[in-house]
Protein backbone atom coordinates (compact mmCIF):
# COMPACT_ATOMS: atom_id res chain seq x y z
CA UNK A 1 0.00 0.00 0.00
CA UNK A 2 1.48 3.13 -1.05
CA UNK A 3 2.25 6.21 1.15
CA UNK A 4 0.12 9.48 1.46
CA UNK A 5 2.39 12.11 1.44
CA UNK A 6 2.34 14.62 4.94
CA UNK A 7 0.70 12.11 7.35
CA UNK A 8 2.75 10.06 9.49
CA UNK A 9 1.92 6.34 8.45
CA UNK A 10 1.16 5.30 11.77
CA UNK A 11 -1.79 7.72 12.08
CA UNK A 12 -3.20 6.50 8.58
CA UNK A 13 -6.64 4.92 8.84
CA UNK A 14 -7.31 4.88 12.38
CA UNK A 15 -10.01 6.46 14.64
CA UNK A 16 -9.24 9.82 15.77
CA UNK A 17 -6.14 9.94 13.21
CA UNK A 18 -6.87 13.75 12.78
CA UNK A 19 -7.16 14.08 16.43
CA UNK A 20 -3.79 12.36 16.66
CA UNK A 21 -2.16 13.94 13.77
CA UNK A 22 -3.57 17.26 15.18
CA UNK A 23 -1.88 16.78 18.53
CA UNK A 24 1.19 15.35 16.54
CA UNK A 25 1.19 18.50 14.67
CA UNK A 26 1.18 21.05 17.70
CA UNK A 27 3.71 19.31 19.15
CA UNK A 28 5.97 19.38 16.76
CA UNK A 29 5.71 23.37 16.04
CA UNK A 30 6.32 23.44 19.92
CA UNK A 31 9.31 21.32 19.63
CA UNK A 32 10.58 23.85 16.60
CA UNK A 33 9.84 26.93 18.66
CA UNK A 34 11.54 25.60 21.40
CA UNK A 35 14.63 25.55 18.70
CA UNK A 36 14.55 21.65 17.44
CA UNK A 37 15.44 20.92 14.39
CA UNK A 38 13.14 18.49 12.02
CA UNK A 39 15.31 15.35 11.93
CA UNK A 40 15.49 16.43 16.02
CA UNK A 41 11.25 16.41 15.97
CA UNK A 42 10.67 13.16 14.15
CA UNK A 43 13.10 11.69 16.47
CA UNK A 44 10.99 12.47 19.21
CA UNK A 45 7.86 12.24 17.85
CA UNK A 46 8.77 8.57 15.89
CA UNK A 47 8.26 9.78 12.26
CA UNK A 48 9.96 11.16 9.12
CA UNK A 49 11.98 14.68 9.87
CA UNK A 50 9.91 15.23 6.16
CA UNK A 51 6.31 14.24 8.36
CA UNK A 52 7.83 16.86 10.89
CA UNK A 53 8.32 19.22 8.47
CA UNK A 54 5.08 18.91 6.69
CA UNK A 55 3.10 18.87 10.37
CA UNK A 56 4.68 21.93 11.83
CA UNK A 57 3.99 23.86 8.17
CA UNK A 58 0.27 22.75 8.87
CA UNK A 59 0.39 24.07 12.30
CA UNK A 60 1.28 27.14 11.12
CA UNK A 61 -1.11 27.39 8.59
CA UNK A 62 -3.97 26.75 10.71
CA UNK A 63 -2.94 28.87 13.50
CA UNK A 64 -2.53 31.62 9.87
CA UNK A 65 -6.18 30.34 9.06
CA UNK A 66 -7.42 31.30 12.97
CA UNK A 67 -6.04 34.91 12.84
CA UNK A 68 -7.41 35.20 9.49
CA UNK A 69 -11.15 34.73 10.57
CA UNK A 70 -10.54 36.41 14.08
CA UNK A 71 -9.18 39.61 11.66
CA UNK A 72 -12.34 39.25 9.36
CA UNK A 73 -14.60 39.49 12.59
CA UNK A 74 -12.49 42.20 13.94
CA UNK A 75 -13.39 43.95 10.65
CA UNK A 76 -17.02 42.84 10.57
CA UNK A 77 -17.80 44.56 13.75
CA UNK A 78 -15.77 47.28 13.25
CA UNK A 79 -17.52 48.13 9.73
CA UNK A 80 -20.57 47.42 12.22
CA UNK A 81 -19.63 50.55 14.43
CA UNK A 82 -19.09 52.79 11.91
CA UNK A 83 -22.95 52.24 10.42
CA UNK A 84 -24.25 52.62 13.60
CA UNK A 85 -22.34 56.01 14.02
CA UNK A 86 -23.61 57.30 10.30
CA UNK A 87 -26.72 56.51 11.18
CA UNK A 88 -26.70 58.80 14.11
CA UNK A 89 -25.28 61.43 12.73
CA UNK A 90 -27.39 61.18 9.61
CA UNK A 91 -29.92 63.30 10.34
CA UNK A 92 -28.16 66.33 11.24
CA UNK A 93 -25.63 65.76 8.40
CA UNK A 94 -28.38 65.79 5.63
CA UNK A 95 -29.79 69.00 7.27
CA UNK A 96 -26.35 70.42 6.80
CA UNK A 97 -24.54 70.42 10.28
CA UNK A 98 -20.86 71.07 9.01
CA UNK A 99 -19.58 68.90 12.10
CA UNK A 100 -21.50 65.94 11.21
CA UNK A 101 -20.78 66.66 7.54
CA UNK A 102 -17.48 66.04 8.05
CA UNK A 103 -17.92 63.06 11.32
CA UNK A 104 -19.49 61.34 8.46
CA UNK A 105 -17.17 61.72 6.09
CA UNK A 106 -14.36 60.59 7.84
CA UNK A 107 -16.32 57.53 9.27
CA UNK A 108 -17.24 56.61 5.61
CA UNK A 109 -13.66 57.34 4.69
CA UNK A 110 -12.74 54.80 7.55
CA UNK A 111 -15.25 52.02 6.16
CA UNK A 112 -13.80 52.55 2.71
CA UNK A 113 -10.35 51.30 4.28
CA UNK A 114 -11.60 48.44 6.33
CA UNK A 115 -13.13 47.26 3.39
CA UNK A 116 -10.71 48.11 0.67
CA UNK A 117 -13.40 49.74 -1.56
CA UNK A 118 -11.20 52.69 -2.11
CA UNK A 119 -8.78 52.12 -5.10
CA UNK A 120 -5.01 52.60 -4.95
CA UNK A 121 -4.06 56.25 -5.13
CA UNK A 122 -1.93 56.46 -8.65
CA UNK A 123 1.11 58.86 -8.42
CA UNK A 124 2.63 60.10 -11.16
CA UNK A 125 6.38 59.90 -11.71
CA UNK A 126 7.30 62.75 -12.77
CA UNK A 127 11.06 63.91 -12.56
CA UNK A 128 11.95 67.35 -13.24
CA UNK A 129 13.58 68.08 -16.59
CA UNK A 130 17.64 68.75 -16.54
CA UNK A 131 18.43 72.73 -17.60
CA UNK A 132 19.27 73.04 -21.07
CA UNK A 133 23.13 74.55 -20.28
CA UNK A 134 23.68 71.13 -17.80
CA UNK A 135 22.19 68.82 -20.49
CA UNK A 136 25.11 70.76 -23.02
CA UNK A 137 27.81 70.29 -20.74
CA UNK A 138 27.64 66.38 -19.99
CA UNK A 139 26.91 65.79 -23.88
CA UNK A 140 29.94 68.14 -23.97
CA UNK A 141 32.02 66.05 -21.32
CA UNK A 142 30.89 62.77 -22.90
CA UNK A 143 32.08 63.78 -26.29
CA UNK A 144 35.61 64.42 -24.92
CA UNK A 145 34.64 68.81 -26.18
CA UNK A 146 37.08 70.93 -24.59
CA UNK A 147 34.68 73.81 -25.43
CA UNK A 148 31.94 73.53 -23.55
CA UNK A 149 29.15 76.14 -23.54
Amino acid sequence: MPKKPGRPSKLRGKIGAREKHSQYAAEALALRIAGGTYKQIGERLHIHASNAYRAVQEELASLDAIKAERAERLRDLEVERCERLVLGLWTNATRGDDKSVHAVLRVMERKAKLLGIDAPTQVENVTRPRPLVIELVADAEAHGDSEAP
